[in-house]
């Protein structure tokens, strides 16, 4: 396990990952701007589910940007899922719960074919009190009826 430091809204955080991972070594030089563009329509105290956080790059964003927000980060796979677990720890991201399964709408039966990571599309969603209200997630007691919101960013 390495680390590294890479500067998110103007202030440092410590990844840890794998050299050679094209996604860790590249750290730094990912384009944030769209994502940091719709964090801005989130209220500060929103809750947020990093959906295949990988080793918590959006996760790190999304936590710089809203501090107060509540963020649960799902990686299914246990390789960089140790990574995100680290990140979370290096930087005591304490509003950041680390969740080591696949999150779906219905049971799917799921295993990792990838070697490595690569960087690409990124899918959250976000869940807030003030989000339009559509079909709510039953399958975790924790949002039963919260509203929620779908988004696609590209990292």
């Amino acid at each position: 396990m390495q680390h590294k430091v890479v500067t998110l809204e103007g202030s440092e955080v410590t990844f840890a990952g794998r050299a050679g991972d094209p996604y860790f070594d590249d750290l730094g030089h990912h384009d944030n701007a769209m994502l940091v563009d719709a964090l801005r329509l989130l209220p500060s105290d929103a809750m947020i589910l990093d959906v295949g956080a990988n080793i918590g790059f959006t996760t790190a964003v999304m936590t710089k940007r809203l501090p107060n927000a509540r963020i649960f980060s799902f990686e299914p796979d246990s390789e960089p899922f140790g990574y995100l677990r680290e990140t979370v720890r290096l930087n005591n991201f304490s509003k950041v719960e680390t969740v080591n399964k696949a999150l779906a709408a219905a049971p799917v039966a799921w295993r990792s074919t990838a070697t490595r990571a690569v960087p690409g599309p990124a899918i959250w969603r976000a869940i807030s009190r003030s989000a339009t209200a559509t079909k709510p997630l039953k399958s975790r007691p924790w949002i039963s009826s919260a509203p929620v919101v779908r988004s696609r960013v590209s990292t």
